[in-house]
């Protein structure tokens, strides 16, 4: 049976929404200068709390909440507290076909406020799967941070793998704040900070973008120690390690890595864009200049760069090992 909604005295609110035909309880969501107004939704007590370990906990004997047939919550929005409770009563015939972004962020955080994120799980996949690209897969788009938020909040481990490997990949550092920022799409600048992800996500964001910068520095470090202690190459042409040598420095001055970077935070740059523009430059020498004797140097092996940050990614659970 779907829900039912009626006009009711606005000393108790706006409209009410019956959920449950043998109601034991009513919850006033929001108030009527509210920006979302106020709905009385006419629930299951025991229902809530089946589902919900703190509404368990409210709505426990001991608590005064337990013997009240009405509870308030004057600082939730009942938009998104009406499509938690429909979920929880099985009303999911009713539920919006999609949401917004704005939406799911407000639903994961109330989801995660009152301990239902289990339970309503299964319809944000849904709803989140509806903000990929149409050839279903992750991009890097203005939405991305909140994505990965709501795919954090309600454990959706592949989804959130993607979209931390997303972030983590193409995150640029502020030189003034040192936050973490990336451009979507269509130019906005988007700040992945404490305001818009837990502390544990930011973290690893954090971590694993250390390292996977690090193995870069060193793997620059090595191969110009490599160029500098070569005394011919495979053309057994003295002249080429100079020729070696002025190609890898011309790579890491035009990317801001001269002199050698002692630790990977003075790298600001995206990861992706690390290794893009050395794999680019790499390709646009023409061959004359890799060597006098046409000799087919590789001074900076991108598969090999390219293989570190894969082995970094699955050690952290972010991609599957084939």
């Amino acid at each position: 049976m779907s829900a039912t909604t009626e006009n009711i005295s606005p000393i108790m609110s706006a409209t009410t929404v019956t959920l449950d035909d043998s109601h034991d309880l009513v919850l006033h969501v929001g108030t009527t200068d509210h920006a979302n107004g106020a709905v009385s939704f006419r629930v299951n007590k025991g229902v809530l709390q089946m589902g919900s370990e703190p509404f368990n906990a409210m709505l426990a004997a001991d608590l005064a909440e337990a013997t009240q047939s009405e509870i308030s919550f004057p600082h939730d929005s009942p938009q998104y507290f009406e499509p938690l409770l429909k979920i929880m009563h099985g009303k999911v015939e009713d539920l919006p076909s999609n949401l917004s972004m704005e939406a799911l962020v407000e639903l994961a955080k109330l989801c995660d406020k009152y301990g239902v994120t289990k339970v309503v799980a299964p319809f944000v996949a849904n709803w989140l799967g509806q903000q990929k690209d149409p050839d279903t897969a992750w991009k890097l788009c203005s939405k991305s941070r909140d994505c990965l938020f709501v795919a954090h909040v309600f454990d959706l481990v592949e989804d959130r793998a993607t979209l931390l490997s997303l972030l983590i990949m193409n995150t640029t550092v502020d030189r003034e704040t040192k936050t973490l920022i990336y451009e979507g799409e269509d130019g906005t600048i988007v700040y992945v900070d404490g305001t818009s992800l837990p502390k544990k996500l930011l973290v690893k964001i954090r971590r694993i973008r250390m390292k996977v910068l690090n193995s870069i520095r060193v793997k620059c470090t090595f191969a110009m120690l490599t160029a500098l202690a070569m005394n011919t190459c495979s053309c057994e042409n003295a002249t080429c390690k100079f020729y070696y040598v002025g190609l890898l420095i011309s790579i890491y001055k035009d990317l801001g890595l001269l002199p050698i970077l002692r630790h990977p935070a003075m790298m600001t740059s995206s990861i992706f864009n690390y290794l893009d523009s050395m794999e680019r430059m790499v390709a646009a020498y023409p061959p004359d200049f890799r060597g006098p004797g046409y000799c087919s140097l590789d001074p900076l092996p991108m598969p090999w760069m390219w293989s570190s940050v894969t082995q970094i990614f699955e050690k952290n659970g972010l991609l599957e090992r084939e």
